[in-house]
């Protein structure tokens, strides 16, 4: 048997899902390693040109997220990127995962930032690729569009063009011909259900008080144009871990403990793993421990 191969498997969820079902790719052995996939399509199209080199060496829990494509048959939408992360750790359970470095896309990366955050014993170690945590909007403006269908129907177009729409398959992409079938159908026909589920999280979701404590890799493609999304988004996100180490091994000092490098395993910043950003990883090695 090719132990390389990943399988699809239905897995049943208890505890916060209430007895639903996931679907979840699965195999290869060594330590776990979960991979988040984005909102261009499910965990196939995003991870499947790298999965069977990293089930050589970890094993894989790859789940079609809720809610992201019609066809996932892991249940609804959710509401909140948090409620993501708890669906994550009851995946997680089901299968039988104690802990796992925790790998997401984009989207999935978002995910992944909560799973870390709320779930810290469950996630040994971070990669954040193109994406961090949600984004910060002023208050004023998130009061706007959460009162206004006027400010959401101009944000959603924004949305539908900028991150969904033909425009991100050069903008995102360092080869548009390689992109995925399933990938390429999502940006050239918008379903306004998930720009609308994307937006809406977004506003309600906010950014968490905590960042990860666990070693944490930031991967972003040097040539990414997405909106929100170039490699300045990942020097920024990088930097603010940075501060908050430092700051923490500032006041380790006053109380007389032992500071540590001021550079955890891994938080640096890796450019160009994809070219030019959003889309498929074809090359990436994640260290599990």
């Amino acid at each position: 048997m090719n132990t390389t191969q990943l399988t699809r498997q239905t897995v049943k969820l208890g505890h916060r899902q209430r007895a639903t079902t996931a679907q979840v790719w699965l195999g290869g052995t060594g330590p776990a390693l979960v991979l988040l996939h984005g909102a261009w399509g499910g965990a196939r199209a995003h991870w499947m040109p790298v999965w069977e080199a990293l089930a050589r060496h970890h094993r894989l829990v790859v789940p079609e997220l809720p809610g992201i494509v019609s066809a996932s048959g892991s249940g609804d939408a959710k509401g909140h990127y948090a409620d993501y992360g708890d669906w994550v750790v009851d995946v997680m359970d089901a299968v039988q995962v104690e802990q796992a470095a925790i790998v997401g896309n984009s989207f999935g990366a978002t995910v992944a930032w909560y799973v870390a955050v709320q779930h810290p014993a469950r996630c040994r170690s971070l990669v954040l690729v193109d994406g961090g945590p949600p984004p910060m909007l002023p208050r004023w403006l998130r009061v706007l569009m959460l009162n206004s269908a006027l400010a959401r129907r101009v944000a959603m177009a924004r949305l539908s063009r900028s991150v969904f729409g033909r425009q991100a398959l050069t903008d995102g992409f360092h080869d548009p011909d390689s992109v995925p079938d399933e990938v390429r159908y999502t940006l050239g026909s918008p379903d306004e259900r998930t720009v609308a589920h994307m937006l809406g999280m977004a506003l309600r979701s906010g950014v968490p008080s905590a960042l990860p404590t666990q070693p944490t890799l930031v991967v972003w493609g040097a040539q990414d144009r997405l909106p929100q999304s170039d490699p300045d988004a990942g020097r920024e996100l990088q930097h603010r871990r940075l501060a908050v180490r430092q700051a923490q091994q500032r006041v380790e000092r006053r109380r007389g403990r032992t500071a540590g490098s001021g550079q955890e395993q891994g938080e640096r910043l890796q450019p160009g793993v994809r070219g030019s950003g959003h889309g498929v990883l074809r090359t990436m090695n994640v260290r599990a421990s």
